[in-house]
Order: structure tokens, then C-alpha cells, then sequence
């Protein structure tokens, strides 16, 4: 069965079909039909993938609802008894199929993770020959010579006498183990680490759990708060923090102790920070945009959301620059520069409007981490070229491609060319020189998607970029723009990583599409940050896992009103000790489903807590909502519902010409301040 799962014949058909065969000669014939076609096929020695349906066929059968009581009537003189007994028969093969289905979905999983390991080991150990380990092989095979080996566990417990682990809360489980075999008793250590204890000393863990943001890296906050206990570990807390205004700590600390609640294995107890800088605190402010939630925003209410914030954002930040906000620069106030100035955003959906506004404000800007990079629109316009050079059936990625900047076809050229020339969208047949269409617009982009296509079959992707951003003079166009040098950079990014992903074995341009798609998958990867150019004076825009770790004078926290994934689909689970493949109507999947969707909450509320404290002198946190969505469950909903109860009378839109400049002390939120602003550009 684990050789060649697809083929598998069923290992006992009859065991499903036996409860309906006595009912089967005297039900009606419809009934006949519909279940001596399950007996018929589960007879027929089925294959593993067709026996699981069939099985979940049977198991969906209701027997309190199968079977017309009239027609059982008509076709038995009026003896009922018949349909009882047909009934029972029916519950009973749905149980027995529901069981078996269970068993063959176990076997699906042991086979699956048979595979996956030889899979797995197999790539590790030609990585290793090649002597090309990734960091995790590392781990493994360091792991598993300190859990094999009491020579090697001896002689690194004595070289290092005390450990370090900063960060803890990025920590995975194989690197607390690592660290636990070293500091623990070298001698016969067993093989479950969590039953060793760290000598006394020999072990230090520093970290924040309020920062626990990496759970898809196996960095789970269970783990942090568990720690204490399983490592035997005294605790101290540092509450001081030498980055922030005091005004930024107060108004942290006030959000974010309502919204970050203490549970077990879910949530840590949130401890008030200190403001702990040298320097002054009272120029420090925190601004709110878009208090009051808006109402009537009709059918297309998302993006005309992002388009308000982002005009909100952007004014806020020409603002900033024409004022001169001060930021505590050595040792003085000195008014703020673009440089100064980072927005973040905790998904992608929200950087084509933002863009948009700041450019309509003359404002310098740019992407600094991959996932963004590959949403900018040149990027996007040379990505759909791509796609559809690669599949001329693709329609829609060649009229998407036509759209775009890159080949500048407007709708009224594509209708033209489609209604009343009645052309097709391919690059064969194309008319020739001198002929009518030749010089359409829609003619000539056809015609370099087919040199691009031409080229796809032998070119590697980057060097198919390379071609096409020569061909559309892409570098040359974006002189054009404010932003040129950031686009020239998003552009070099990219054919970096195609070469470097086909030196890494990729290879064909649908499997390189694929990748960027998951390099641009808001919550999958924490996309790498890409260096910026130094001298670049530029409003840096990432999103909030790559500001990890970093710090900017003026902070802005945007897209704060994108909903929560709902995941579909099958999916892997880890129940205590194994793990399960299942999917939306398994009811493991439905026991830990609750269990996955609050520990996403939990994560979502400490990843508004590491956007707001990047903040060194100012904060600017956008609240645009949508007032009229049935569910009011996005982070800015829920720091809506904790600011001060004084915000009533302050006017917190910028597209009304005024912001609110909180600047509140610890005694009393009633020195909320309103100060009118004038943008200095027009959105």
C-alpha cells in the first residue's frame, strides 16, 4: 500500500457492501439502483483514491431521510416494514463505511509522511554530500549528535560553562534542545529532552513574549511560557525601554494592556514598559487618523477604504515633512527627514493605493522587503508578461498584460482590436507590414509577447527578464516617475533572485511563477528586507516581520482593517505527540480549527504591539474601518474600541484638514490635544 498508494485495491469490499444486500432485492428501484452502484463499484477492486470516495459516498448517506414512504407503500402493498429495515441497513453501511474511511484516511497519513521523509532525508543527504546544508540541516545534525553521542555532549557541556539564548521568544524546539543538552548533565541523558533540567547557572534565555510573532516558524508562544517550568528557570523582568518618548510608552501601554490578556499556552501577561531614554520625551506624540468608522461605502467598500487611508497616510506624512516634526537626533531635536519616516503594513493589500497617494504627494518612498517588492506594479506588469508569454490559452493574462504600463494598451485599443476588427488575442497571424493593424497598439504588444514566448524556450526567467525590461525600456520609463531609483532597484531585485533561484536547480518559467507567488504570500515566509541605497532619502515602506528588530524616529501603522485568513482546504495539524492530514470535514479538523483561529488572534494583537513600539519620537497609527462590515474583528476595530474615551471630541481625519496629536500623560488622558493640520498636497 505505501509502494503505490493510488493503486491500492480495496482490502475488504464486502465488509462495506454486506448491510445492504439483504434490503437490496426488495427496495424500490430507484433505491436499487442508487445503492447496487455502491456494491457494484466497491466490488470492482477499486483504487486507494476512488475507495475514499466511494467510502465518503456511503458514509454521507442519512438513513432517516432515505426512501419515499408512498412509493415503499405502492411497491409493497402497503407494508411500511420494508423502508424501516431499508433504513437500518443504510445507517448501518454508512457507520461501517464512516470507520473504514477513518482507517484508510490513517493510512493515507502514514503513507503521506513515508514519503515526505524518504523525500526529505534523501534531499539532505545529496545537500550534504554537495556541502551545501541550510541552516535547519545544521540544527538536525547538531541535535542529533549531542542526542547520540555522551563524548561530543561532554566536551561542548565543558567548553561552554554558561549559554545565552537572546530572542527567545524566535526560539524553535530544536533549538531549545540544543541549548538543554548542553547546559544539562552530559551523562546518560534520555532520549525525550524535555526530561533533562539545566545545571544551575548554565542557562540564560532573554526575550519578549509580547514579540512572539513567528508561529509558522515552529516558534510557538506555548513554548516561551511553558519554558519557565521546563528548564527550571528563575525569573526576572526588564521593563525599561531606551527607545521610545515617553507619550509612545503611554499610549502603548494603555492600547495594548487591554487588548493583550493573559491565557495558558495562548497569551502572556502584558508588563507596562518604562520610559528609560536619555534625551527629551515631551516633542514626542502619538497621531490617530480615522477614528470614527466609516459608513455607506457601497459595494466596492475595500478598496475605497485603502484609497481614504492611504490618502489619510500620505497627507500625514507630507505633513510631517513640511513641518519639520523633531526627532532626538544626537543629542538634539532636528526636524525629520523622508529618511526618518517608516510605514508599516501587515500585509500587501494595502501598497498600491499607499504608493499612489505618496507619489500624489511628491512624497519619496520605497519597498524595502521582497514581499512587497513583488507587488509593485512594474514588477506585477513584467510577472504577468511572463505568464502570459508562457500559456497562450491564458487570456486573461495576456489582456492584463496588454493593460498594463508595460505595453500601455488602453481598454478603448483592446476594444478596437477585439469588437470591431474581430481579432484574436494570440500572436499568430498577426497582420503585416503595411497592412491596416500593424501599427495597433494591441498588434505591436502581441507581437513582443511572442518574441518573449519564442525566448521562454530556451531562456532561463531571469534572462527573460533581462530582454523584456530592455525591449519596454522599463529602467528608461521609470525616469519619469519620483520614485526612479527605488525602481530601478525593485527591478535588479528581481532578476537577482531569478538567477539565483535557477542557480539553486529551478528550472521552467511556470515553476519560477509559482515561487514568486509564494514570495509575495502575505503570512507564509518572512520575506527577506532588501538593502536599501543609503543615500536614497526616501520614506521606507515595509511590512511590520521584516520592522522587526529595527526602529524608525517616525512610525506609521497602516492596514490595520485586513480581515483574517480564513484557511481551506486540507491541512496539517499536530495533536499532542502525531500529527494529521485532514480537511474541512474531519472532525479533528473541526476540534483544533478554534484552537488555530485563537491562536492566530492572540499573534495578530502582538504583532500590533511590535508595529506600534518601532516608534522612537512619533507614532501615527491609521484606524480607517469599515462601520457598516458584519464582523468587527480587525486590529483596527480593536484598538478603536480601547482609545480614551476624550477622543469623542477630536477630530481624527486628515481628509478634514485636522489629526489628533496625542500626547498624554500618566495621570490623565484629558491632555489629548487637537491640532489642525493642513496637507501639503492634494489627494
Amino acid at each position: 500500500l505505501r509502494t503505490s498508494p493510488s493503486a491500492c485495491p480495496c482490502p475488504n469490499p464486502g465488509r462495506v457492501c454486506r448491510p445492504l444486500r439483504p434490503v437490496l432485492a426488495g427496495a424500490a428501484p430507484s433505491a436499487r439502483v442508487r445503492f447496487a452502484g455502491f456494491a457494484a463499484r466497491l466490488a470492482q477492486q477499486p483504487t486507494f483514491a476512488d475507495l475514499l470516495q466511494l467510502t465518503s459516498d456511503i458514509a454521507k448517506q442519512k438513513a432517516g431521510t432515505v426512501g419515499n414512504s408512498a412509493n415503499w407503500k405502492k411497491y409493497h402493498d402497503g407494508d411500511t416494514s420494508q423502508l424501516v429495515t431499508f433504513r437500518e441497513g443504510v445507517g448501518h453501511a454508512a457507520a461501517v463505511a464512516k470507520d473504514l474511511m477513518t482507517a484508510l484516511n490513517e493510512e493515507r497519513r502514514l503513507t503521506l509522511g513515508a514519503v515526505l521523509r524518504d523525500l526529505t532525508l534523501a534531499s539532505v543527504e545529496d545537500r550534504r554530500r554537495a556541502g551545501e546544508l541550510e541552516f535547519h540541516d545544521l540544527l538536525v545534525f547538531a541535535r542529533m549528535l549531542l542526542a547520540t553521542d555522551e563524548g561530543v555532549r561532554r566536551q561542548v557541556h565543558q567548553r561552554y560553562t554558561r549559554l545565552l539564548l537572546d530572542e527567545f521568544q524566535d526560539t524553535d524546539p530544536i533549538q531549545l534542545e540544543l541549548a538543554v543538552r548542553i547546559t544539562a548533565p552530559p551523562a546518560d541523558q534520555p532520549e525525550d529532552w524535555r526530561a533533562l533540567r539545566p545545571l544551575p547557572g548554565r542557562l540564560t534565555v532573554v526575550g519578549d513574549p509580547k514579540q512572539s510573532i513567528y508561529r509558522f516558524r515552529r516558534a510557538d508562544i506555548s513554548q516561551f511560557l511553558s519554558s519557565r517550568q521546563q528548564i527550571g528557570a528563575d525569573r526576572c523582568s526588564l521593563r525599561a525601554n531606551f527607545r521610545s518618548a515617553a507619550p509612545v510608552i503611554e499610549w502603548v501601554n494603555h492600547t495594548m494592556g487591554h487588548l493583550i490578556q493573559p491565557e495558558a499556552e495562548v497569551q502572556p501577561e502584558y508588563e507596562p514598559l518604562v520610559a528609560a531614554r536619555q534625551g527629551l520625551h515631551d516633542h514626542g506624540t502619538v497621531t490617530v487618523l480615522g477614528a470614527e468608522a466609516h459608513t455607506g461605502l457601497g459595494r466596492a467598500s475595500a478598496e475605497t477604504l485603502r484609497e481614504r487611508e492611504a490618502a489619510d497616510v500620505a497627507s500625514a506624512v507630507a505633513t510631517a515633512l513640511a513641518d519639520g516634526w523633531p526627532v532626538w537626533r544626537n543629542g538634539e531635536l532636528e526636524p525629520c527627514r523622508a529618511g526618518d519616516i517608516a510605514i508599516l503594513l501587515p500585509s500587501r493589500l494595502s501598497l498600491a493605493p499607499l504608493q499612489a497617494a505618496l507619489a500624489a504627494c511628491g512624497v519619496p518612498y520605497r519597498a524595502e522587503n521582497s514581499s512587497l517588492v513583488y507587488a509593485a506594479p512594474e514588477v506585477r506588469s513584467l510577472l504577468m508578461a511572463l505568464r502570459a508569454a508562457d500559456d497562450p490559452t491564458d487570456h486573461l493574462a495576456i489582456v492584463s498584460a496588454l493593460r498594463s504600463p508595460l505595453f500601455g494598451c488602453s481598454d478603448r485599443h483592446l476594444a478596437e482590436w477585439k469588437v470591431t476588427h474581430g481579432r484574436r488575442w494570440s500572436w499568430w497571424g498577426l497582420p503585416a507590414a503595411g497592412e491596416e493593424l500593424a501599427e495597433h497598439p494591441v498588434a505591436q504588444g502581441l507581437a513582443v509577447l511572442g518574441a518573449l514566448a519564442e525566448r521562454l524556450r530556451y531562456d532561463t526567467p531571469a534572462q527573460a527578464l533581462t530582454w523584456l525590461v530592455r525591449e519596454r525600456g522599463v529602467l528608461e520609463m521609470a525616469v519619469l516617475q519620483p520614485s526612479a531609483r527605488d525602481v530601478w532597484r525593485r527591478v535588479r531585485f528581481v532578476i537577482d533572485q531569478a538567477r539565483v533561484w535557477s542557480e539553486a536547480g529551478g528550472h521552467g518559467v511556470r515553476r519560477y511563477l509559482l515561487w514568486t507567488r509564494l514570495q509575495g504570500d502575505d503570512g507564509r515566509f518572512v520575506a527577506e528586507t532588501v538593502l536599501p541605497e543609503t543615500d536614497h532619502d526616501a520614506v521606507r515602506i515595509m511590512t511590520v516581520h521584516a520592522a522587526k528588530g529595527l526602529e524608525f524616529p517616525i512610525t506609521v501603522v497602516s492596514g490595520l482593517t485586513t480581515q483574517a485568513r480564513a484557511h481551506g482546504g486540507r491541512r496539517v495539524i499536530w495533536p499532542p505527540g502525531t500529527w494529521a492530514l485532514t480537511d474541512p470535514n474531519d472532525p479533528t479538523y473541526q476540534q483544533f480549527q478554534p484552537v488555530d483561529e485563537q491562536m492566530g488572534d492572540a499573534e495578530r494583537r502582538r504583532l500590533l504591539y511590535v508595529a506600534c513600539t518601532r516608534a522612537c519620537d512619533h507614532l501615527v497609527v491609521s484606524l480607517h474601518r469599515n462601520g457598516d462590515a458584519k464582523t468587527q474583528n480587525t486590529a483596527a476595530d480593536w484598538l478603536a474600541g480601547r482609545l480614551p474615551s476624550e477622543r469623542s471630541s477630536v477630530s481624527t481625519s486628515m481628509r478634514s484638514r485636522a489629526a489628533s496629536r496625542a500626547a498624554p500623560s500618566s495621570a490623565s488622558w484629558s491632555k489629548v490635544a487637537s491640532s489642525g493640520v493642513t496637507p501639503s498636497c492634494s489627494t
